[in-house]
Order: C-alpha cells, then sequence, then structure tokens
C-alpha cells in the first residue's frame, strides 16, 4: 500500500479540476450524466465535481449520495456510523451514467 500524502488547498483545486476536466472530456455526449457521492466522505467532494461539471458541459449533471454502510467490507471492525446519509439518488438510474465519488484520491 502506498504512504499518504497530503496536498494544499491549491493542489487539491488542481486535482479537482483535472477530474473535472478528464470527466467531461469522456462524457461529453453523455445524455443523462450522475455523480453519486458515497456516504459520508464522498458527499462533499461529489457536490463540487456535479457542481462544475454542469457549469462545464453547460447542462445539468445529477447529483445523488449513495450510503454504502451495511456494504463495506470492515463493518465488522468499526462501529456503524450514526449520523450516515440516506441513500438519496433522485434521478433515473436505469437511463443514467453515473459516477461514483468517494473522498479518496
Amino acid at each position: 500500500m502506498r504512504e499518504a500524502q497530503k496536498f494544499a488547498g491549491s493542489q487539491i483545486e488542481e486535482i479537482i479540476d483535472t477530474l473535472v476536466d478528464k470527466i467531461a472530456a469522456r462524457h461529453s455526449k453523455t445524455q443523462e450524466l450522475a455523480i453519486a457521492g458515497v456516504a459520508n466522505g464522498g458527499i462533499a467532494l461529489g457536490r463540487i465535481l456535479a457542481e462544475k461539471l454542469s457549469k462545464k458541459l453547460g447542462r445539468e449533471v445529477n447529483f445523488g449520495i449513495v450510503n454504502i454502510t451495511f456494504q463495506r467490507d470492515d463493518i465488522g471492525q468499526k462501529p456503524i456510523p450514526l449520523d450516515a446519509e440516506n441513500t438519496e439518488l433522485l434521478f433515473d438510474m436505469d437511463a443514467a451514467t453515473v459516477i461514483l465519488v468517494d473522498d479518496v484520491f
């Protein structure tokens, strides 16, 4: 496993902008593009990506939340958080191309 790295705020902004550029290039013609943030850490990053992609693509990129608490491989080792967000996907999942976002680069 690689050692964890710390990034300055400007580096994080650059990484996010690079992600937006790459996703926009790959999905410029994807009609029903959506971002789903993995609760709880991926929610903030997912929202930022959805907002920036919406601006870059000139159309709405849906955003939702996925709670994976009971699908984790370490569920027996860590307590279940009481403050986890509920899964909230308010768009047609059958028609969408969904990009899952977590808080680890």
